[in-house]
């Protein structure tokens, strides 16, 4: 077996092909001599294999997965709904923190923010009729009698409007986490808020806006309570 040099014509067909060819001559043979061309590892099957593996590559992870079903939860009707929700209950408690975060003393008109905040949640989900009634607004009970159909729920408009596109099931859940939200919120508040606090009771007779309500038995409090305010006799 001999190396022949290959003829240009035969060179420039390998080197443009898509696969190159080893190239060997047969000298036994007596006739014209045969040029035996054994191609190798073709470009075609190479860029096959090679997109297959980036295939395999770009296949999405476990936490790809979980970060597409993270994002599609976000943006669903339903999320929206329960964001329009609080756009519109938030501000009622941003008021009375903005009014009691002031530079000036507090204390005077604390009862009347705390139970201005109150009755606003309260209207929200108690029926009015149930409101009107009652002569002790900080002792209302909370159970199903009392609360609003699901529909009168003040909620915001565009909230209201969102709800509606949601399936029966989905109402459902929102409107009851709804109605959980508003009784939670305001049965804190009846523990834990001064709503009956007699020394904020009295204490609103610092507050000029109330001068007509107030009485002069709310200063009378006070000089009982703190005894070293009254003028010692000197005589």
């Amino acid at each position: 077996m001999k190396l022949y040099k290959i003829p240009k014509v035969v060179a420039d067909g390998v080197s443009n092909g898509k696969g190159a060819c080893a190239v060997t001559c047969d000298t036994k043979s007596t006739s014209a001599q045969k040029v035996t061309m054994k191609p190798q590892a073709d470009n075609h099957d190479k860029n096959k294999c090679s997109k297959h593996t980036s295939a395999k590559k770009m296949k999405p992870s476990p936490l790809t997965n979980k970060g597409l079903a993270i994002y599609e939860r976000l943006i669903s009707k339903e999320t929206v709904a329960y964001a329009l929700f609080l756009t519109s209950v938030i501000p009622v408690f941003e008021a009375s923190n903005v009014q009691l975060q002031g530079n000036f003393p507090q204390i005077h008109v604390l009862q009347d923010c705390l139970m201005n905040l109150f009755k606003d949640l309260v209207c929200r989900f108690i029926k009015p009729a149930v409101i009107v009634r009652t002569h002790d607004i900080t002792a209302l009970d909370f159970n199903e009698e009392n609360i609003m159909e699901k529909e009168d729920l003040n909620i915001g408009t565009e909230c209201a409007e969102t709800v509606e596109a949601l399936s029966i099931r989905q109402r459902e859940m929102f409107y009851s986490a709804v109605k959980r939200y508003f009784i939670n919120a305001c049965t804190y508040m009846q523990k834990k808020f001064p709503l009956k606090d007699e020394v904020l009771t009295h204490a609103r007779v610092a507050n000029i806006s109330l001068r007509i309500e107030v009485t002069f038995a709310d200063i009378r409090f006070f000089l009982k309570k703190c005894s070293m305010l009254l003028l010692k006799k000197r005589w």
